[in-house]
């Protein structure tokens, strides 16, 4: 175990494709560090600086090195202490240098040694935790910050700028810390840690998951449909509704055999399908009018009075992203599967000819997330007329941002049953451009009434952004339904 052996473990132990995002990562961190200490003149400036350091480490700490803690795993059950250990100094090698080299060049410039230092720690030990997180807890994370910001002033946390900072900072930084050596002790002592639930740690989603992107099938993961409904608890599991299924019904028998975003439900089965879209939209909404005043207890009548209308745009608003992205991603994991069950399907009786086969399964996958689509575009439309008065400008954005989801819909499953799909990278990139545009065109509106204006130039920019996106899913569309033309049946795998 030598020097070179522990630098090089991590990416030697990475998953496939983070090396590049890693890159990425690091240079646009250090980038915004450079250009906050250049162009902002002011006695600040290292905030700036810190704030873009710390977003790039906890991401690189929240992607590339837990990868590592794998190896470690694996080392231990193959009862190897020479690789355990190379992992797990590598990982306090890096976790050194992540805190001490950009502090110590920081400090050189001008900013606060001890701050700089506590707030790396910070990023560092959150983005670990992450991913050592049980998979329920993780996704809560997110809304931390909006939770913060809903706290009484009373009970606000001091900020890297202000005194108190760190009577509050190194506590948390010292129960983070317990809370890392605590999930990674019980992970590496854990009898089946391969045995995949709802109560094991994030991380080992890197294990199922392949592709650039771990995090779903956007990207290309092998995570399939019948490895994500073993992994639910039995009371999520959504209780499809077979009635009225057969050969005289085939779009109806095809969106049981898609699973359960495309499938008919129960009552009962449809709300558990729709809690995983709805109760995060609502935490997000309802942490979006708390925001707006603290002091609940004198006015929380006028309080959701003025924030329930637009609480509904942000809901519909978001809940059409989410639906987007989870239709496509379904598709996804059902085209990349190469087994027999997809061929199958092509033997279903009453399926006819070729052609046939293509018009129902069209209906089959299309028809649902777009009717809720749809229906969520009259939910705008209903709210604008009865309450929000939006005005034209703000409600042809709203609009814009829902029938961007629709497109995103149809291009992603047209390209991936014609056996077109784009590669991982430039569908995730189109992906984030779409949420971006869907953020502001949502954002603009609900907050016109306050001063929010982008002016001529943002205005162009943003036209130019949408037509962008238009042309390019117009583009891939197109490509996904020649490529469905062109295939003898639609029931074919994308290698």
């Amino acid at each position: 175990m030598n020097i070179t052996t522990l630098m090089l473990t991590p990416w030697r132990a990475r998953n496939r494709g983070w090396h590049w995002l890693a890159i990425v990562i690091a240079v646009l961190a250090f980038g915004g560090a450079i250009a906050a200490k250049l162009f902002l003149h002011r006695a600040d400036w290292w905030f700036a600086s810190i704030f873009s350091l710390g977003v790039g480490e906890a991401a690189l700490w929240a992607s590339v090195f837990p990868s590592t803690l794998l190896l470690a795993v694996d080392a231990r059950q193959l009862r190897l202490p020479g690789m355990l250990r190379c992992a797990v100094v590598s990982l306090m090698i890096y976790a050194l240098l992540s805190v001490l080299l950009p502090a110590g060049l920081l400090g050189l410039a001008g900013a606060p040694l001890g701050i700089v230092t506590l707030l790396l720690v910070l990023c560092c030990l959150g983005g670990l935790l992450f991913q050592l997180l049980p998979r329920f807890v993780a996704p809560m994370i997110g809304f931390m910050p909006m939770v913060l910001q809903t706290l009484p002033s009373h009970l606000s946390l001091p900020g890297p700028t202000t005194a108190g900072f760190t009577a509050w900072a190194v506590p948390a930084a010292l129960l983070l810390l317990l809370a890392v050596i605590v999930r990674g002790y019980q992970l590496l002592h854990d009898g089946q840690p391969y045995h995949r639930s709802w109560g094991k740690p994030l991380l080992l989603q890197f294990r199922h998951l392949a592709g650039r992107n771990v995090w779903g099938g956007l990207a290309g993961g092998k995570m399939d449909a019948t490895r994500q409904l073993h992994d639910l608890p039995d009371w999520l599991r959504a209780g499809a509704d077979v009635r009225d299924t057969g050969p005289h019904r085939m779009v109806r028998s095809l969106r049981v055999a898609m699973g359960p975003l495309f499938m008919p439900l129960t009552v009962g089965g449809r709300l558990k399908q729709w809690s995983f879209v709805l109760v995060p939209s609502l935490l997000f909404v309802l942490l979006m009018a708390l925001q707006k005043d603290h002091d609940l207890r004198a006015h929380t009548l006028s309080l959701w009075g003025r924030s329930s209308v637009f609480a509904l745009i942000w809901f519909g608003a978001f809940g059409s992203a989410m639906l987007a992205a989870m239709a496509v991603t379904t598709v996804q994991q059902r085209w990349k599967k190469i087994n027999a069950e997809l061929p199958l399907l092509a033997l279903l009786p009453g399926m006819r000819n070729a052609a046939q086969a293509k018009q129902n399964l069209l209906w089959a996958t299309l028809g649902p997330p777009i009717f809720i689509q749809l229906m969520l575009i009259a939910m705008l439309l209903i709210v604008d007329v009865t309450g929000a008065h939006l005005g034209v400008p703000g409600m042809l954005l709203l609009l814009l941002a829902q029938l961007g989801g629709i497109g995103f819909v149809l291009a992603g499953i047209l390209a991936t049953i014609g056996g077109r799909p784009l590669s991982n990278w430039a569908l995730g990139l189109l992906a984030m451009l779409g949420y971006a545009l869907i953020c502001i065109s949502i954002f603009l509106p609900a907050t016109s009434g306050r001063g929010m204006q982008l002016g001529m130039t943002g205005n162009v920019v943003l036209a130019i952004a949408w037509a962008s996106l238009i042309v390019a899913l117009l583009w891939l569309g197109r490509r996904g339904w020649r490529g469905l033309q062109q295939r003898p049946h639609p029931f074919m795998p994308n290698a």
